[in-house]
């Protein structure tokens, strides 16, 4: 069976087993009867999955501060407090002490992301899948809830008490990101949202791929200031999708997923000209403040056969003294040919010193 862009559904769920790092067997095995379904859709049910295994295993608790009036002590006495509450007439003892709780920064964007899938038009299918979320909602009661907006994704980091979070909070980012943070005119059409969700999972699979594939590189989405040494409130910082330095080379590579690669520019087959100003700016911004770097551009379009003849890729050009490259990766070939395609982009680029 094949999915959007003509790419197998065996590569979607290969792409999705890599970023969360499941088993690709189990993935397929206990998902082929939900071929039909949607990405978004199989991001919830995966989510809900992980979310049931979580529970069943415990979630995570440690001490917390609490505050409240109590009727006998407990912890440690708020004089001031205690005896404001004397002078109105209470009987209480205001308390400071440790809770043992579930009330966990990653526990609350788990229950945030589960509460917004239940009370947003999102549709939810079968009804036993909405059912299970809404049981461990339940379950979660004494969890707090946070604005998912403000969630740092790329700040958040794992160890070896929190390591079995990997999977459900990497499936809280792709559904945020592309499922419950989308805009009015998005959230109404469907093929927006597919695209959204296709190029988020694309993102993070390349990403994810060179971060594992190659230890010496530093990989990271790295984030950067238009001009460090101001200030200005209302102008967004740049994020990249993926920047690999290694040694005195750096390469930011900005991951596009299109139906189709080329626009139309007054009447002829182009590149996206809005592609093209932010690869270069990423580049050039970068090479200001890291000024011993050698800096290359790189647009990496997912394609599958039906999309372009690949005979122009890779397409190699200087804007100025910026390189920036154009080129593709062929989706609708076998996961070991997928990843092939990506070795040799690292090897183009850090084998030798042709591009820079």
């Amino acid at each position: 069976m094949y999915i959007y862009k003509s790419i197998p559904i065996e590569n979607l769920f290969y792409m999705i087993s890599y970023v969360l790092e499941l088993p690709l067997q189990a993935t397929l095995n206990g998902n082929k009867s939900d071929i039909d379904r949607s990405l978004g859709e199989l991001y919830i049910l995966l989510f809900s999955i992980e979310l049931s295994k979580l529970i069943k295993a415990g979630l995570i608790k440690s001490y917390h501060d609490e505050e409240n009036e109590l009727l006998t002590v407990r912890g440690k006495i708020n004089l001031s407090r205690t005896i404001d509450l004397r002078c109105k007439g209470k009987h209480t003892i205001d308390c400071i002490y440790d809770e043992y709780s579930a009330d966990e920064y990653f526990n609350r964007i788990i229950k945030s992301v589960a509460s917004q899938l239940i009370f947003s038009n999102i549709s939810i299918e079968p009804i036993e899948l909405k059912r299970s979320l809404r049981q461990n909602i339940s379950i979660m009661s004494n969890i707090a809830q946070i604005p998912l907006k403000n969630i740092s994704w790329e700040t958040i980091t794992f160890n070896q008490y929190n390591k079995r979070y990997k999977t459900i909070i990497l499936l809280c980012e792709l559904i945020v990101e592309s499922l419950l943070l989308i805009s009015e005119n998005e959230s109404n059409n469907f093929k927006a949202i597919e695209e959204k969700l296709f190029h988020k999972l694309f993102e993070c699979f390349i990403r994810t791929f060179f971060r594992k594939t190659y230890f010496e590189p530093n990989v990271s989405d790295l984030k950067m200031e238009w001009n460090p040494s101001e200030t200005y409130n209302f102008i967004p910082m740049m994020h990249t999708d993926t920047t690999i330095t290694y040694l005195d080379k750096t390469l930011i590579i900005d991951t596009k997923f299109y139906k189709e690669i080329l626009g139309n520019n007054r009447g002829s087959q182009k590149f996206r000209t809005d592609n093209i100003y932010q690869i270069f700016s990423y580049v050039v911004n970068y090479k200001i403040q890291h000024s011993n770097q050698k800096v290359a551009g790189l647009l990496l379009y997912a394609a599958t056969q039906l999309s372009l003849a690949k005979y122009i890729f890779p397409y190699n050009c200087k804007l100025g003294d910026v390189p920036i490259s154009i080129d593709i990766i062929d989706l609708s070939v076998e996961p070991p040919k997928i990843e092939e395609q990506l070795k040799q982009i690292y090897i183009r680029y850090f084998n030798n010193d042709s591009i820079f």
